[in-house]
């Protein structure tokens, strides 16, 4: 897990580097994954949250969805 401006940034250093035939790499050919994980740390711990636990947090009437402009981060509060 990384802030975004650090990913943005190495993605912006690599595009930026020449190639042995003197061209630069071509943007088609950059593959990101992401990582669709999260942390609860409700009740004084923390604790994985995978892609399925998401969704069903996402499906609580009582679920508000924010976003954190600093970190480039959504999180999500209930209860």
């Amino acid at each position: 897990m990384a802030p975004i401006n650090w990913v943005e940034a190495n993605i912006r250093y690599f595009i930026g580097i020449i190639d042995e035939d003197g061209g630069g790499i071509e943007t088609s050919k950059i593959l990101l994954g992401l990582n669709f994980y999260g942390y609860d740390r409700s009740g004084g711990g923390t604790k994985a949250i995978l892609g399925r636990d998401f969704v069903e947090l996402l499906r609580r009437p009582d679920s508000v969805v924010g976003f954190n402009d600093e970190t480039g981060e959504h999180h999500i509060q209930w209860g």
